[in-house]
């Protein structure tokens, strides 16, 4: 799908359809307000990044980890995603601040588990 926001990445334990990640995208808007604020710096305390998520790319994976089939995902600030490999190459970035998350979806319970920020370097 080069129409959307997201694509899967190959490479993981299991290919996630298009069904499970529809999931991953419509819990996500909702987790990031959840946990947005706490990943803001003190500096920006009011930067609502997660009211623009229309704004990042999303790249995830398949990946199973103690019998969970799980969604991995990057949340790329579109800024860091300025050539079309980030729909067939995972991004790697050290830093990023809320710019650049990390999100790990558990597919049977339909919940984040995980939701992080690369930080500051």
């Amino acid at each position: 799908m080069t129409d959307t926001p997201w694509t899967i990445l190959p490479g993981g334990d299991f290919t996630p359809t298009y069904e499970d990640i529809l999931r991953v995208e419509a819990a996500l808007p909702g987790a990031l307000a959840n946990i947005g604020p706490s990943l803001l710096p003190k500096h920006r305390p009011h930067d609502a990044f997660w009211e623009h998520l229309a704004d990042y790319r999303r790249q995830y994976v398949g990946v199973t980890r103690f019998g969970m089939r799980l969604v991995v995902g990057n949340v790329i600030a579109a800024g860091f995603c300025t050539h079309t490999r980030w729909r067939t190459e995972p991004i790697l970035i050290d830093d990023g601040g809320y710019g650049v998350l990390s999100v790990t979806f558990d597919l049977e319970s339909g919940m984040f588990l995980d939701v992080t920020s690369n930080g500051y370097a």
